[in-house]
């Protein structure tokens, strides 16, 4: 059984900067930075590539509820994040 706070997708920048997870509900639910680089960016900057993370982290639970977009779309979005 899964409830609304558990895990059910993420999303990784492609340079491991920032990772976003997702609930089982479709909501943003944590931010990790694992790199100091994001610690330099702008705040306007930094709030633009959460967000493009957590595009992906959703796609990628939409596509495990509904099946589109497909793995691979999401995985190739994933890449293009380059930080």
């Amino acid at each position: 059984m899964t409830t609304v706070d558990q895990v059910a997708a993420t999303a990784v920048s492609a340079l491991g900067t920032i990772e976003v997870e997702v609930s089982a509900a479709g909501f943003v639910t944590g931010v990790r930075l694992h790199r100091d680089e994001a610690r330099r960016w702008s705040s306007w900057l930094f709030g633009d590539r959460v967000v493009d993370v957590a595009r992906v982290a959703h796609d990628r639970f939409r596509c495990a509820q509904v099946g589109t977009p497909s793995p691979g779309e999401v995985a190739a979005r994933e890449q293009k994040l380059r930080f």
